[in-house]
């Protein structure tokens, strides 16, 4: 916590007459569908938007936040041994949001037609799971349909971000980046988490 307040004192006291900042919108969604009968599917869609603030002509403060929701839809149907029902339908869903704060590096200046940045720091992640189940009764009687308690978490974690920027104007970019968010005490499993977005940047002073 001790860095996150150094990270902003010195953010606030530096200064310069080049200053200026980003606004990034992006956007990732992703489809599968799967089974004998393609009966299966899973989805994911999120959302990233972050605020950069440029208090050296290559380094900014970040501030970002993240929403998505997941879904994984099992239409096999799987008959209960032992009863008169049969499971039709499971569906699990995941939905988490995080606030991250850190530094962003860019590897060009903010004038060349192509941008690098990497950005890394410490984010808040709070995520709710629950799954549901469906079951025909053979016999001719009422379906059963259970819903599963919502079990939420919270996580300190690190986020990190590879964005590539394409100058489409002065002032407007299109953007492609690679995402990661891990557990601020496993590094190892920054690879388990990757998701790639495209979006576009707003640069003002």
């Amino acid at each position: 916590m001790k860095t996150l307040k150094t990270i902003l004192f010195i953010s606030l006291l530096i200064s310069s007459s080049q200053a200026f900042y980003e606004l990034d919108g992006q956007f990732s969604y992703d489809k599968k569908t799967y089974g004998t009968e393609r009966q299966n599917k899973s989805t994911s869609r999120a959302y990233f938007v972050s605020f950069a603030s440029y208090f050296f002509s290559l380094t900014a403060l970040e501030f970002n936040y993240s929403t998505s929701k997941d879904i994984e839809t099992n239409n096999t149907e799987t008959k209960l041994t032992g009863t008169d029902f049969t499971r039709v339908s499971e569906q699990s869903n995941v939905e988490s949001e995080y606030f991250g704060i850190g530094l962003r590096q860019a590897f060009a200046g903010k004038d060349s037609f192509l941008i690098p940045t990497l950005s890394l720091g410490y984010a808040r992640q709070f995520a709710t799971y629950y799954s549901s189940q469906t079951y025909r009764n053979d016999t001719g009687g009422a379906d059963i349909f259970i819903e599963g308690e919502k079990v939420k978490t919270r996580e300190d974690s690190i986020f990190g971000t590879f964005s590539l920027k394409l100058k489409l104007t002065k002032l407007l970019s299109i953007t492609g980046s690679i995402k990661t968010l891990f557990p601020a005490d496993d590094f190892n499993k920054a690879k388990d988490y990757i998701k790639y977005t495209a979006g576009f940047t707003w640069m003002f002073q």
